[in-house]
């Protein structure tokens, strides 16, 4: 809400009781220099007949009322700025308190699914009010693409730049500047140390470590994208890191990146039966209502919603009545010499 208004307005009291009384005593000392000043001239009684004298004395009450009318705005005005003119800004945020993270299997199997799924994830946080948002990005090992923030400029720029280094390989056809963008976005995610690829369960629990202020209440979401290929030896297997999200309070949304030959699959149906007996909600990532459905899903979740306290902003806004005081001291002067000229 904003408002204008004076910081002090008691302000325009005072100055007003100080301008009558400076006002009232310069009347009277006028009064009294004119009273012995007078002088009295033969055979003038009839110049105010005269059209020149006429108008003269016209545009001397004219040019004397004008002035008198500038000092006047440019006393108010100066009142004003004493009184210092502003606005006013009442802001009551309620903070969001959702946090999502993006889970990301960005192994050689999932590249033609990854970009489709980012881009997506783009109509996702542009619908996000308060929410924070975090991307991981994972293969034999973890990599923290950006930790949870609510800074949304920044969140779309790193997933629009993943997507198009993903959507450069995909296809199976690509050239070796594409591969090495690609190298470059995953480099942290493959140990070199072994042959191991697609540690779902590692990756799953590294993006449950990445929620932080665990004594606020928070609603918490993972978002796993993996096509639950796995090859190798995990520290945790998918069953574990799903145990350990729910420990920590984490609801798990899944979004099935397998080919359409593997739906129906042992695979796809482990992914999807772990995720939803944890009290999940599964998706083929190809599916177009797959992100309304995330939407809705997290919407409805049971949310924390802190009242800030208002915060009070004063902007002052002395401009209008400083131009109003320059104009009016500047015609006040111009009129002050039209009179005596």
């Amino acid at each position: 809400m904003v408002s204008s208004g004076l910081v002090w307005p008691w302000a325009l009291a005072i100055v007003a009781v100080v301008a009558l009384a400076v006002a009232g005593i310069a009347w009277w000392r006028r009064g009294a220099r004119r009273a012995g000043r007078s002088r009295w001239v033969a055979a003038t009684a009839d110049l105010d007949v005269i059209p020149e004298v006429r108008s003269a004395l016209r545009r001397y009450v004219w040019l004397r009322a004008a002035g008198a009318g500038a000092l006047a705005l440019a006393l108010a005005c100066s009142a004003v700025l004493i009184a210092r003119p502003m606005h006013q800004q009442t802001i009551s945020e309620r903070l969001g308190t959702r946090d999502i993270v993006i889970c990301l299997d960005v192994s050689g199997s999932m590249v033609d699914y990854d970009a489709a799924v980012l881009n997506s994830f783009t109509e996702l946080i542009e619908n996000f009010r308060g929410e924070r948002v975090g991307l991981s990005i994972f293969n034999s090992t973890s990599r923290t693409v950006f930790p949870l923030t609510d800074d949304y400029p920044i969140a779309l720029d790193e997933i629009e730049q993943g997507a198009q280094v993903l959507d450069g390989v995909s296809g199976g056809f690509y050239s070796m500047d594409a591969l090495d963008a690609y190298e470059r976005w995953t480099d942290g995610t493959i140990n070199l140390g072994g042959d191991q690829a697609s540690l779902i369960g590692d990756g799953l629990a590294s993006c449950g470590l990445l929620f932080d202020q665990e004594d606020d209440q928070r609603s918490r979401s993972i978002i796993l994208v993996t096509d639950n290929e796995l090859m190798g030896d995990p520290v945790y297997s998918l069953s574990q890191a799903i145990d350990l999200t729910s420990e920590r309070e984490i609801t798990l949304f899944g979004l099935y990146g397998g080919p359409a030959e593997l739906r129906g699959s042992a695979l796809e149906i482990e992914f999807t039966s772990l995720i939803t007996d944890a009290g999940g909600h599964t998706w083929f990532a190809d599916d177009a209502a797959a992100i309304d459905g995330i939407l809705d899903e997290v919407v409805q979740q049971q949310t924390a919603v802190l009242d800030a306290d208002p915060e009070i902003r004063i902007t002052d806004t002395p401009r209008t009545w400083f131009l109003g005081l320059v104009l009016a001291l500047a015609g006040f002067w111009v009129l002050q010499w039209r009179v005596r000229s």
